[in-house]
């Protein structure tokens, strides 16, 4: 950390000397080439004259010793990841290691919602305090090596680093400084309670005085949707159990896995490393269930979907809060729908979510009849024929707005009503 301020500051003076200096007074010196000339302009013929060279600029850097903390790579990835470290830090120790360098799990408990602009500044001072000590931790949402999203954890505790390490999935070795997460979470202990706050912005989770895996979760799938999609993996959000995936929440009681599942061309898979026991690419569900949210009940209240019109219903209706590249993320619904039997649930058309829940455990493995909006129709909704239609014509104009190169998509929308006479 001393030799990184000392060559930061060293370079910015040189920096500054060079753009006040005249551009034919300047030497340049390359470490390992031969010693530069003056420029053309200013070179006289073979003469007595004497003239010097300015000796090469230099920078004395202290021998590395990773296995003490003191790595200049780590230390730059850690500045790259947003904190900018004074102190000692470790990468991906293993869990024996991470164990005999002490610290606890103060607390476990869920942590209140913190605004992120609020703590960010608090956060990455405390994690960068010379008297800390860091754990880095380089893990993956997905246990499949081809729907692995990379996310890292920056910690003054080594327990949360542990506990973080056995959460998430194992990743693929990348060395520094190739290395580069697309979620990162940093936990600071120091907290008068513990807090959790993330920006899509910044892919970015703040924790503080607790890591509670839940509320981590929560955040991650609030902020890191398109970044699954950037590598052609579709997130579900959810739970799962008996073969049957649920895209909503409020299904973890009994489910063999809590936190979600990917899915991608190459497979199928649990997002986190929990199930334990399960293998690391799964069968495909047999079915899935995704939630739409429509208070006009022009959406039926339970409906079976095929392939296609599970791509538009999930853009035009179910997709998660925060999810932009829909494109990619229709294209991979569709695909879905071609293994999975693919339901929807109206959770407005129920009185409370419990009821929503029950609707949607007992609507797997029936069939419907031709209804609202052309859909195989289980429990219809409640609209009336001029809501239905209002209906289509939104639905069928925002999904094509998102995925304009998907025809296939687009034309699985609902039926539109004939236009106005004149």
């Amino acid at each position: 950390p001393m030799a990184s301020r000392a060559c930061a500051l060293r370079r910015a003076a040189v920096a500054a000397r060079r753009t006040t200096e005249a551009p034919a007074a300047r030497r340049a010196v390359v470490l390992g080439a031969r010693q530069a000339f003056p420029a053309a302009a200013v070179r006289r013929s073979l003469s007595g004259s004497a003239f010097s060279l300015e000796p090469p600029e230099e920078t004395l850097w202290p021998n590395q010793k990773p296995a003490e903390g003191e790595s200049y790579e780590l230390n730059w990835s850690i500045c790259g990841s947003g904190v900018v470290p004074l102190g000692k830090a470790f990468r991906n120790l293993r869990l024996p290691e991470l164990a005999a360098a002490g610290g606890s799990l103060l607390d476990t408990s869920a942590p209140g919602d913190a605004v992120y602009a609020t703590v960010e500044k608090g956060v990455k001072e405390s994690l960068g305090s010379a008297s800390n000590t860091l754990y880095v931790q380089d893990c993956a949402l997905g246990t499949m090596l081809a729907n692995e999203v990379p996310i890292r954890i920056i910690t003054d505790n080594a327990a949360a680093a542990a506990a973080f390490k056995t959460f998430c999935a194992a990743a693929r070795t990348v060395p520094l400084p190739e290395y580069e997460e697309d979620v990162t979470v940093l936990l600071s202990s120091v907290a008068s309670s513990p807090y959790i706050a993330s920006s899509k912005a910044q892919k970015t989770v703040l924790m503080g005085g607790s890591f509670n895996t839940e509320a981590l979760a929560k955040h991650v799938a609030a902020i890191a949707s398109d970044s699954f999609l950037d590598r052609g993996v579709l997130p579900m959000f959810g739970s799962g159990a008996h073969n049957v995936v649920y895209l909503g929440a409020g299904f973890e009681s009994g489910a063999i896995v809590k936190y979600g599942f990917s899915f991608s061309s190459a497979g199928f898979c649990r997002l986190y490393a929990e199930g334990g026991g399960l293998p690391n690419s799964l069968p495909m569900p047999k079915a899935v269930v995704m939630f739409a949210n429509d208070a006009t009940g022009a959406i039926p209240a339970a409906s079976v979907l095929d392939a296609a019109q599970a791509g538009f219903y999930y853009v035009g209706a179910c997709a998660p809060t925060g999810m932009t590249n829909m494109e990619v993320a229709a294209s991979l619904m569709m695909q879905l729908g071609t293994t999975s039997k693919v339901y929807m649930i109206n959770k407005a058309s129920y009185g409370s979510e419990a009821e929503a829940r029950e609707a949607a455990k007992a609507v797997v493995g029936q069939t419907g009849s031709k209804g609202a909006l052309g859909l195989q129709v289980i429990t219809a909704g409640s609209a009336d024929q001029g809501a239905i239609d209002a209906m289509a014509k939104s639905l069928t104009t925002a999904v094509a707005g998102k995925v304009k190169k998907s025809e296939a998509i687009i034309k699985a929308g609902p039926p539109l009503p004939p236009p106005p006479a004149k």
